[in-house]
């Protein structure tokens, strides 16, 4: 989502700087997500549940940031491209936690790490000319919610299956 924000805010009429500034932000907080996910495992917090809080997160703020209903409303739409950099931040953090844990032994933890990293990669890689594609296709970016809500759920669907059945916090990954 982040990478569409200086073509929306253009399409917008926003000026250069405007669109840098707002962009930065929304990317910025991504940060204060990745953070609070490393803090909260450290509490004891289980990464299932933040893997669940962060793909739903991020599925409920997509439709608020693209859904028709919102049209109308730009300072409740870029809260919820805030919220969904801020909600999203959390699951690396998790997801490289998880790896660490779930890997079958020591000799594995980078292969297991740098799957998450591949397959990170792949998705920041393949979706944004997906979505642009989708928008060309509908006329527009009504849709993009909807291709980012159910990538939100297949992330959810899949980080779950891997998640051992017990909680997992922080501890177990040293």
């Amino acid at each position: 989502m982040i990478g569409f924000l200086p073509s929306l805010y253009a399409q917008s009429g926003l000026s250069s700087s405007r669109t840098g500034a707002l962009t930065a932000l929304a990317a910025f907080v991504n940060i204060g997500g990745s953070a609070s996910a490393g803090l909260l495992l450290n509490r004891g917090i289980p990464a299932r549940w933040l893997l669940r809080v962060g793909y739903l997160g991020m599925a409920i703020m997509t439709l608020f940031a693209f859904g028709q209903f919102t049209q109308g409303l730009p300072v409740l739409r870029y809260a919820a491209v805030l919220s969904f950099s801020a909600i999203g931040g959390m699951i690396p953090g998790t997801l490289f936690m998880l790896a660490v844990s779930v890997a079958p032994n020591e000799r594995t933890v980078s292969t297991a790490v740098g799957w998450v990293q591949q397959l990170s990669s792949m998705g920041m890689f393949l979706m944004p000319p997906l979505l642009a594609q989708l928008a060309g296709w509908a006329g527009g970016w009504h849709w993009t919610w909807l291709a980012c809500a159910l990538a939100s759920l297949l992330g959810l669907l899949l980080a779950t299956s891997l998640t051992p059945n017990e909680p997992v916090h922080a501890e177990a990954a040293k």
